[in-house]
């Protein structure tokens, strides 16, 4: 799986912006655009980083499970 891949697809599926995406959500357009590169560098703890996976998958309407999952993996440094 890839994270920032399901991530960008389904927003282009629906045929949104990160500009609107980051609007909806709340979160910095640079956020929106970071999770979607897989760049969690800005994230100073996992926490952070989870959240905002499971709020652009949910507002997606995706299963954040996974992609929550996935994200975790990376960040620890467990999965490239």
């Amino acid at each position: 799986m890839a994270l920032g891949n399901i991530l960008r697809a389904a927003r282009e599926q629906k045929g949104l912006t990160p500009n609107q995406v980051a609007d909806a959500t709340h979160m910095m357009v640079q956020i929106v655009e970071e999770l979607e590169r897989e760049d969690f560098h800005r994230f100073a703890a996992a926490i952070y980083g989870r959240g905002f996976v499971k709020l652009y998958a949910e507002f997606l309407g995706i299963d954040p499970a996974p992609l929550v999952s996935e994200f975790s993996e990376l960040y620890a440094g467990t999965r490239r």
